[in-house]
């Protein structure tokens, strides 16, 4: 190690370069190997990282600490922009019942913190850096130092609460994932399979057809139907004798007329009674002269627009089933906004199709050029806003959200709102994935490197061991207690239930390896849902527990 050292002296910043990208690559790529069945992925770089701080490497700690900060900003901003356009529905659906259960987890951990102070000789400032080590809770940590230091002016205490932190964090990552190997295998019964759930979702658009059965609709017009039934639909073909057309909203309605309608799973067997009978019909074989067609939103103009204002079904006569916005299937109704980068079903004759097309744009080679613009900006302003202190009544020190909040906060806004602002927020989905898989890879391999070169003598030495036990208790109890009642008991879908636990413990290491197990964005809408939460609320039980308990003998 002192032949290296000697021979990049005059290069170190290359050398830096050099060490980072090394661990980074052998962390990725031993991390595709599966050991008993599993693999780690790229939560292989930690260790890699920690392996090569025990070896010596030894690099500047204030440019790994901003390699370690920028890539966990870079990584933050580009989840939340992934789940923005479908975390508020998702939230009003699910969200609040996986926030419930998160802070259970955070209660629990909270509660084995106090008895282990209660019934061992160690101070609450080392319990609370094992307790922000074993939850992945850095924000934590440095509010509970700041407290302290403000308290007590104990520096020893300080730099213990940091060393507990460090003995505590490596495992903090690796439970949660054995929790969820665990659960995954002991519960899969009990849990809705991510097809099912897609299938089952009472939001998913379903076609159908059906004959229309009803008296009273005899005569009517589409719009009046419309009207009169008090769920979301859309008719896109009508079939009456031999003849097959696209349905305008003056197009009157017959008994004996087959229709195709898209719907929700949820209203179809609402739907069904009030219009007539559900029928098994191929109309691939009876509308030839229709044509179905994916387009892509890629004008600017349009971005944030409603289907109702563009009026396409009354000037081109076609019809649009469904958008598809961040792999989720929406319902097309006339109060949908549409943005850049969906994927809208549209059905009609071939001329008037390539009308729509010219109006939504449909260059889909637009959609491939990266939105740097938009990426820096929201990794700015969410930033600010992650360093904007927050006052809590009898908490002395701020609370702040950091740079991990700030800025899953800011993508996910401007996911869901950017459109409000004009502001085009479309990346494309391999560039987004590159930007989260790269911060997430700095942030890992920096931060085994920081903590490699003291995480073994920590354990031999003083309280380690110790340290290392209690950690794995507050890591492993609450996980296992919260993820085994959510999907055993509650039924809750597996991978969402696994976003939540790792939301929970505001562990990115862990979501990206339940991330890499499935192909849905369950665990990172889940994740987005509990974070901001529940890290703000582990952020002040820390202060808290510091405030109350440093005077205690």
């Amino acid at each position: 190690m002192e032949l290296i050292n000697s021979f990049f002296a005059d290069q170190m910043m290359l050398y830096t370069c050099l060490v980072i990208t090394l661990v980074c690559t052998l962390g990725i790529f031993l991390g595709k190997i599966k050991f008993f069945g599993v693999s780690l992925g790229i939560t292989f770089v930690f260790f890699m990282g920690i392996l090569a701080g025990h070896l010596g490497v030894s690099l500047n700690y204030d440019v790994l600490d901003f390699m370690l900060s920028f890539g966990l900003a870079i990584y933050g901003y580009s989840l939340g922009l992934q789940v923005g356009p479908s975390f508020f529905p998702s939230l009003r659906s699910g969200g609040l019942s996986l926030n419930v259960m998160s802070i259970c987890a955070l209660l629990i951990s909270t509660l084995i913190t106090l008895i282990i102070f209660f019934i061992s000789d160690l101070p609450i400032s080392e319990l609370v850096g094992v307790m922000s080590g074993a939850v992945t809770c850095t924000p934590g940590l440095g509010a509970a130092q700041q407290t302290l230091s403000q308290i007590s002016g104990n520096e020893k205490a300080v730099a213990d609460m940091a060393l507990g932190c460090a003995v505590t964090y490596p495992f903090g990552i690796i439970g949660v994932i054995l929790v969820i190997l665990v659960l995954k295998n002991i519960l899969k019964k009990y849990s809705q399979t991510e097809n099912s759930k897609k299938d089952n979702s009472g939001e998913t658009p379903v076609l159908l057809t059906i004959r229309i059965t009803n008296p009273n609709f005899e005569g009517k017009t589409l719009s009046h139907i419309v009207n009169s039934v008090n769920y979301n639909f859309n008719i896109s073909r009508l079939r009456r004798g031999g003849e097959v057309v696209s349905p305008k909203p003056t197009t009157e309605l017959h008994i004996g007329d087959y229709i195709l309608m898209t719907t929700t799973q949820k209203s179809i067997d609402k739907i069904v009674p009030l219009i007539g009978e559900r029928l098994d019909m191929k109309w691939s074989s009876v509308d030839a002269d229709f044509i179905t067609r994916d387009i892509y939103v890629t004008q600017t103009h349009i971005n944030g627009k409603t289907l109702g204002s563009l009026q396409i079904r009354n000037k081109f006569n076609v019809n649009i089933t469904r958008i598809n916005r961040s792999g989720m299937n929406l319902l097309a109704t006339k109060n949908l906004y549409l943005l850049m980068g969906d994927k809208v079903t549209v059905v009609g004759s071939g001329s008037a199709i390539e009308k729509v097309e010219n109006l939504l744009g449909n260059k889909v080679k637009k959609l491939d050029e990266p939105n740097l613009f938009v990426t820096f900006l929201g990794v700015s302003l969410g930033l600010l806003i992650g360093s904007i202190p927050l006052m809590v009544p009898g908490i002395s020190v701020p609370i702040r959200l950091g740079l991990t909040g700030g800025t899953v906060l800011v993508g996910i806004c401007m996911g869901a709102f950017g459109y409000k602002i004009k502001l085009a927020t479309y990346t494309p989905q391999s560039a987004n994935q590159m930007l989260k898989d790269l911060g997430i890879i700095l942030y890992l391999a920096c931060l085994g490197l920081q903590s490699g070169g003291q995480f073994v003598p920590a354990i031999i030495n003083g309280n380690g061991l110790i340290w290392l036990l209690y950690g794995a208790v507050i890591t492993l109890i609450p996980m296992i207690i919260v993820g085994f009642f959510s999907i055993r008991y509650k039924k809750g879908d597996m991978y969402s239930v696994f976003g939540m636990l790792c939301g929970s413990m505001g562990s990115p290491p862990a979501l990206a390896y339940t991330q890499d197990s499935t192909d849905g964005d369950e665990p990172v809408i889940a994740y987005a849902a509990v974070y901001p939460l529940t890290m703000f609320l582990r952020i002040i039980v820390a202060q808290l527990l510091i405030t109350v308990f440093t005077v205690l003998p």
